[in-house]
């Protein structure tokens, strides 16, 4: 299962923001969907059980 940002922001808590920072440091690594939407894969953070 894949999750849109936004998807991932309320499962987590964590802050789309603070995300599009995860992205960028390379921490987080989005596939693109075939629409060409940034998605996260399933368990990407750890210590989170998604």
């Amino acid at each position: 299962m894949e999750y849109s940002i936004g998807e991932f922001s309320r499962l987590t808590s964590v802050g789309i923001h603070t995300l599009r920072y995860y992205e960028q440091e390379n921490l987080i690594l989005p596939n693109l969907s075939p629409m060409g939407n940034g998605v996260i894969p399933k368990m990407t953070l750890p210590g989170y059980n998604l």
